[in-house]
């Protein structure tokens, strides 16, 4: 917000010389900058408080000073008044936030503001009232710029009043008479700057008829030397110069801080060697102070005659004018100190934005040490990197030096036992050292700063969210130096960008190596995905290649096995050895089939062919199938079927069967006593729900966890001796590829659920089940239950049910009847085939089929699968035999 043109505003307060002008000066700042609608000026005399100015809502070049110096009746304003006399500072309130007792404040009813600001007037301790704002912006725009613009506009505010009372206090003096000088007064109060330096000399010269006018300046900080700011001799201006005050009137003067006149300067000051220069005899002089009565300044009347006995009169011009140079070297000390601050601003934003440019860490410090050193001229500018693992330390980073310099050699500089550094790295206060040989903190490594010709040191921390990560320091080599508090001021202003810059590009570096990591492990990653896929390729080739080499033999074991069960020549030990070699057959051809199963899932090629097939009739052949084993354990086999589930749907039969035929199985295996159920629901839409419930020993909470990871039993089926451990996991994997998920309820000793859900296509329209929803006694009939009670039609239907419907040689070859509609060469190579047990040889012609004999084909290739040859050649045998 500062910036030159405020400056230049808040310069002409000071020529105003009516609080009428002032006020609505003040009002025009303050409304270029800020949204106010009203202003009022409140000042404090003997503790009464009174209303200088108050100027409403209206254009602001329209601007109509309602001047009125009225008493303010403290009880119908008092929210206002005890908020100021209480704080002495800025506060900003808001209607929404104030206290119940303030809505009965009779001046905020009457305005009734939506929220207000009041800023004090004072000058350091001298407290004169404050400025009121209403229907400020809104508390988010009271920002750190805006309160340091209204407490420079208010300081400001504040000493214009203080001068123009001294200046009115003074003209009251000097009324009664030197009334030609007013219009001299009038104009030297007008003029500021240079322009009021030369004015009041000459003014002075004439009023006073001398030779020579000083008006003078006392340079800080210890005020033994003076610059002046005009010199008229002889009518002529000299050039201004600096001098000392040793030994000269204006010493004494400054020293009594009151008019003071001299004679005989010759005798008197002979050490005065301007004096002696100027032939000087005569010294009158009166100091000029600040709105603190501190003494800033003098004017000084020089003749080289002795001059009369200034009258009352004199004197009081020549207060009228020291008057006015204190107000003027006041006004140019805030004038400076605020384009200092404007310097500062953007110096900072300069340094912040080329900072701020990159994000690379070493660019950030080269550019650092090169815009700070370049900017307060010194000899050095370094940054050293805080680490503070394993051991604290502090290398240097970046460097600036002046062209008769040469880098700084390779020097370690200690942090534990440096109280300096250690001071450095505690604080985000820069700490200077004007002279390093009488600094007690630089004691203990005094020598290593000798040795690099260093006489001063300003230096910083960087630090981050309260961590330090780095030093800034000014090295001055060529002079001891003495750092100004606005150099220490913006040296911290810059260290606090320097680490955040800091802790970005750390942030980003860091960022950037995990990307690269994680970019490796990518890498590393696909490499390993590559070996392991070409290594499950490499086990999917194998298995397949080994199941080929293992069902080759298989086939003729089972085949002619199966052949020779009907040789009636056989007597009953034969019979009993055909039956073992046929069941461990089996049994091993189980463990092929359930390790390709495996071995396919795993593998991602095991894929879903939906077909339209009766679920009535699937399910019943289930029943078919466990029925003897169920009940040669003395089981009840349930099956139950909501009348609502449909005949006819779509989905992989073949993987559907596969999973209720190893619940099943599963079931009756571990079940001594009770019962195994199926019970098939529906739910919309287009769901169907299997549960298999079983009465057996059940699964411990431990182990269901595990319990469908192939090749893992449960300690039941361990102590069973039965089973590989891929029938649940095999189950699990293909219920997942059926659109579902596999679930499992147990308790140890009382039975064991399993149950899943399907997604499934079927017509309602075409459905014959849709016809019994509506009946009551049809729709049981889908309820049915078979178990050990159950008569048995004929004994002679169920004398060879074994593990698998596929089995039965009577049902299989109803299957086949399509093979009468294929050619006598393709039967006879099909029959061949079959006696040599040759399973590729048979794949190879089912290849051959047409499409339009699909059922036909699927029928071969499941009766290959498991290894159900008999049906096979009786049927061809049969067919070959009628063709001839």
């Amino acid at each position: 917000m500062l910036d030159i043109n405020l400056v230049k505003a808040i310069q002409s307060l000071s020529r105003e010389v009516e609080p009428e002008q002032l006020v609505t000066v003040l009002w025009k700042i303050i409304d270029q900058y800020l949204i106010v609608t009203r202003i009022v000026v409140v000042l404090e005399e003997a503790d009464n408080f009174f209303a200088l100015a108050s100027i409403p809502e209206q254009s602001s070049e329209q601007i109509d000073v309602d001047f009125n110096r009225v008493g303010i009746d403290q009880a119908k304003f008092e929210v206002p008044l005890s908020i100021i006399v209480e704080h002495q500072e800025i506060l900003f309130l808001e209607k929404i936030g104030f206290p119940q007792a303030w809505h009965q404040d009779c001046y905020l009813q009457q305005h009734n503001p939506e929220n207000f600001i009041i800023c004090p007037l004072k000058d350091h301790e001298i407290k004169l009232g404050f400025i009121y704002l209403e229907n400020y912006q809104g508390s988010d725009g009271l920002t750190p710029e805006v309160k340091n613009f209204l407490e420079i506009i208010a300081q400001q505010t504040a000493i214009a009043f203080i001068n123009l009372q001294k200046h009115q206090s003074a003209i009251r003096e000097i009324k009664q008479g030197a009334t030609d000088l007013r219009a001299i007064i009038a104009e030297i109060v007008s003029k500021i700057g240079e322009e009021f330096f030369t004015a009041c000399a000459f003014r002075l010269a004439e009023i006073f008829k001398a030779d020579y006018i000083v008006v003078a300046e006392l340079l800080e900080p210890n005020q033994t030397h003076a610059q002046t700011l005009a010199f008229l001799a002889n009518k002529t201006f000299i050039q201004n110069f600096q001098y000392p005050l040793a030994e000269t009137p204006s010493e004494i003067l400054i020293k009594e801080g009151k008019y003071q006149q001299f004679y005989g300067l010759k005798k008197s000051f002979p050490q005065d060697k301007i004096l002696v220069e100027l032939a000087a005899e005569s010294y009158w002089g009166m100091v000029a102070t600040d709105s603190n009565g501190r003494c800033i300044g003098y004017i000084a009347i020089i003749n080289t005659d002795r001059m009369e006995i200034p009258t009352p009169e004199a004197e009081l011009i020549l207060k009228i004018f020291t008057v006015k140079l204190g107000v003027e070297l006041e006004r140019k000390k805030t004038e400076k100190s605020l384009e200092q601050q404007i310097q500062k601003s953007l110096l900072l934003e300069s340094i912040v934005q080329k900072i701020r440019s990159s994000l690379d860490k070493e660019q950030i410090f080269q550019t650092t040490v090169t815009q700070v050193g370049c900017n307060f001229g010194v000899s050095r500018c370094v940054i050293r990197n805080y680490i503070n693992k394993p051991v604290s330390s502090v290398p240097l980073v970046a460097e600036y030096y002046t062209n008769d310099l040469l880098p700084l050699p390779k020097i370690e500089i200690p942090v534990m036992g440096n109280a300096y550094v250690e001071k450095i790295l505690e604080q985000d206060q820069a700490i200077p050292s004007h002279n390093i040989y009488q600094d007690p903190l630089l004691q203990n490594v005094q020598h290593l700063y000798q040795a690099l010709e260093i006489k001063s040191i300003l230096a910083v921390r960087t630090s981050y969210q309260g961590k330090p990560n780095g030093i800034i320091s000014l090295l001055q080599c060529d002079d001891f130096r003495t750092w100004t508090e606005s150099e220490i001021q913006l040296l911290e202003a810059v260290a606090t960008q320097v680490g955040i810059a800091i802790a970005h590009a750390q942030l980003l570096e860091t960022e950037t190596e995990q990307r690269y990591e994680l970019h490796l492990s990518n890498v590393a990653l696909a490499k390993a995905k590559r070996s392991s896929e070409g290594a499950n390729q490499a086990k999917s080739q194998f298995i397949a290649n080994m199941s080929h080499e293992l069902r080759t033999p298989l086939n003729a074991i089972l085949g002619f096995s199966q052949l020779m069960i009907g040789d009636s020549n056989l007597d009953p030990t034969q019979e009993e050895y055909l039956e073992i070699i046929n069941n461990n057959g089996l049994h091993l051809l189980g463990l092929i089939n359930n390790i390709l199963d495996i071995s396919k899932i795993e593998a991602g090629k095991m894929e879903v062919y939906a077909e339209h097939f009766s679920l009535d009739k699937l399910l019943t052949d289930l029943q078919e199938i466990f029925y003897l084993e169920a009940k040669a354990k003395d089981l009840e086999l349930n099956l139950q079927i909501n009348p609502q589930v449909p005949l006819l749907i779509a989905t992989d039969l073949g993987k559907l069967r596969q999973i209720l035929m190893n619940l099943l199985s599963n079931g009756i295996k571990f079940t001594t006593k009770g019962s195994v159920s199926l019970i098939v629901d529906y739910k919309e839409p287009k769901s169907i729900i299997f549960q298999v419930q079983d009465t057996g020993a059940g699964i411990d909470e431990a182990e269901l966890n595990q319990l469908f990871q192939p090749f893992v039993q449960t300690r039941v089926g361990k102590n069973s001796g039965a089973g590989t451990g891929l029938g649940l996991a095999i189950s699990y994997s293909l219920v997942q590829l059926l659109g579902g998920s596999l679930e499992v309820e147990s308790v140890v000793g009382r039975g064991t659920t399993f149950v899943f859900c399907i997604q499934v296509d079927w017509d309602p329209i075409t459905d014959p089940r849709r016809d019994c929803q509506t009946g009551g006694e049809q729709c049981l009939s889908y309820t049915k239950i078979c178990h050990s009670s159950v008569d048995v039609e004929s004994e002679s239907s169920h004398t060879r049910h074994e593990d698998d419907l596929f089995l039965n040689s009577a049902k299989l070859s109803q299957k086949l009847t399509e093979l009468s509609l294929m050619s006598q060469e393709w039967l006879q190579q099909l029959n061949y085939a079959a006696i040599a047990a040759n399973d590729q040889e048979i794949y190879d012609l089912i290849h051959q089929i047409p499409e339009p004999y699909h059922n036909l084909a699927d029928c071969l290739r499941e009766m290959v699968h498991n290894f159900a040859l008999e049906p096979i050649i009786n049927s061809t045998s049969d067919l070959l035999n009628q063709k001839i």
